[in-house]
């Protein structure tokens, strides 16, 4: 006699691997977004300091850079040579061409840097936004910051999630902003020293990572 799965036994076995892939697919998912969002953020992050390292060789050194120059003109002084671009823009352009309204991670609409419609930006060739901040320091100090949108378009636009801050500062060249400050990268905070955490946390996105 030939012997064979019953329909009830093969209905059970198929309901135990339905529930078992229930419980761990958004766990995989997860786990796959936070470490696209990782190497995605460390690679723009190596573009623009290595973008920095070489203007320092034809515009001098970091420290004698005019940060009080408008997010444009900074750009097309120090960057805008050393980098891949396919499109710039004024960020109020770029926001109204993709629908796009950026939020804190708190999910509060965000001012600031991806709020000020002074800013301006630069769509890499990969996609990325990178986003000049028009805010300059007056009290003698020098850096400039810039938001990265690290999946350009697509959503979710929210700090800590695919947008990320960064400073150009001399003799340090591009750092996470703000220094030393992780309070803002947790749960119900807005979410701009999250590019900080996931550097001092060895380019890893933790437990403790307000995902």
């Amino acid at each position: 006699m030939k012997k064979g799965f019953t329909l009830a036994e093969v209905l059970i076995t198929l309901g135990i691997i339905g529930v078992v892939a229930a419980i761990t697919m958004p766990t995989l998912i997860a786990h796959y977004q936070k470490q696209v969002t990782v190497n995605q953020l460390k690679k723009v992050y190596t573009v623009l300091s290595q973008a920095v390292k070489q203007s320092e060789l034809d515009n001098d050194n970091a420290e004698y850079w005019d940060y009080t120059d408008s997010p444009k003109i900074f750009f097309e002084k120090y960057l805008k040579k050393y980098l891949k671009i396919n499109e710039e823009l004024e960020f109020q352009s770029l926001k109204e061409k993709g629908n796009i309204t950026y939020r804190y991670l708190n999910g509060g609409q965000a001012g600031g840097c991806i709020g000020n419609n002074v800013s301006y930006a630069v769509i890499l060739s990969d996609g990325v936004f990178l986003i000049i901040d028009a805010y300059y320091p007056t009290d003698g100090s020098k850096f400039r910051t810039i938001a990265v949108d690290i999946n350009g378009y697509k959503r979710p636009n929210q700090l800590g999630k695919d947008v990320f801050y960064l400073q150009v500062v001399p003799f340090k060249g591009v750092i996470p902003y703000p220094v030393d400050d992780f309070s803002s990268c947790k749960k119900g905070k807005v979410g701009y020293s999250c590019a900080q955490k996931i550097i001092e946390d060895s380019w890893k996105i933790t437990k403790d990572y307000p995902w």
